[in-house]
């Protein structure tokens, strides 16, 4: 591989302008874990696989309902969520310098879904955890996960939407909402492991569960979203 130079050069070729909040955040930050995947010669593949790895590790974790496992299962889910930003910048640095194709490099759109499931997963897995409390916790799990899966879908499918109609329908939205459609960006990767670091943490020292809480609110968040995914889509229809 030839030398990578500097951090400045990978953000130069693989730089990619950030959409949301938390995208921001990552791709502030993910030009640095990069240029180490690199140094280390993986591809983008591989990249995609290591994050996968991380994300599943990361739920199996927080089903032990350990709270100190709870702690390592966040961090572990950060790396996993940056390492979905890094695998298309080492994608892009590769092509830019000419490099050696890596084998499997058509699928390198399935292997870049992979990380995209871990938080749904980890949503199920802390209702696992928290089953000894009451049996109603594992479906709070699950709809947090469906939420969280709609609300990825609604963006997507928002965005095309717009494109197609050449209209902005989430402007018009949050002026008749008090509380703007943009707040999708709590069900981001960004605040994920941080929350769940956090609450955990407090869970470990005080020994409560903030942690439960904590997946009773993505719940409460995600019948929200699915409202005014509704109300989106009511007002596509009159157009």
């Amino acid at each position: 591989m030839c030398k990578i130079l500097t951090i400045s050069e990978i953000e130069n070729i693989c730089g990619k302008k950030a959409s949301s909040p938390h995208a921001r955040f990552y791709r502030n930050h993910s030009y640095y874990f990069t240029w180490v995947l690199l140094q280390l010669h993986l591809t983008a593949n591989q990249v995609s696989a290591l994050g996968m790895v991380l994300g599943v590790s990361s739920a199996c974790l927080f089903v032990t309902g350990n709270n100190l496992l709870f702690m390592i299962g966040s961090i572990l889910l950060f790396f996993s969520v940056m390492a979905d930003y890094c695998d298309g910048e080492v994608a892009r640095y590769r092509k830019h310098k000419n490099l050696p194709d890596e084998p499997l490099r058509e699928y390198g759109g399935f292997f870049d879904s992979l990380n995209h499931v871990a938080i749904p997963i980890v949503f199920i897995c802390l209702s696992i955890s928290f089953i000894q409390y009451h049996p109603l916790f594992l479906a709070l799990g699950f709809l947090a996960a469906l939420f969280h899966l709609l609300n990825i879908s609604f963006f997507s499918w928002a965005k095309t939407v717009m494109h197609i109609l050449h209209i902005d329908i989430l402007n018009n939205v949050n002026h008749k909402n008090s509380l703007p459609i943009n707040i999708g960006v709590l069900y981001s990767a960004l605040l994920i492991p941080p929350f769940l670091f956090i609450c955990s943490a407090i869970d470990f020292i005080f020994d409560v569960n903030v942690t439960l809480y904590l997946l009773v609110f993505y719940v409460l968040y995600g019948m929200l979203l699915l409202e005014l995914k509704l109300e989106v889509r009511e007002k596509v229809k009159k157009i």
